[in-house]
């Protein structure tokens, strides 16, 4: 599931707030607030390769059962 508008726009502030301020307090909060959207965004887009991969499959599966039995 990509990134809605909202969570783009908020990342985008905190990007301009991270330029504005760039304090080494302020800057390691940032950063790991960062690094915790992005492993969110690999996060959702791991889990939807492997619903993509499992609809795949079951259709494949499903092919091979058809074909099988009307043969």
């Amino acid at each position: 599931m990509p990134m809605s508008d909202l969570e783009i726009s908020a990342m985008r502030e905190r990007i301009a707030k991270l330029e504005a301020e760039v304090g080494e307090h302020g800057l390691r909060a940032e950063v790991r607030g960062l690094r915790s959207d992005i492993g969110t965004l690999f996060e959702r887009l791991a889990a939807s390769e492997r619903r993509f991969a499992m609809m795949v499959g079951g259709g494949v599966v499903v092919l091979w059962i058809v074909e099988r039995f009307l043969k």
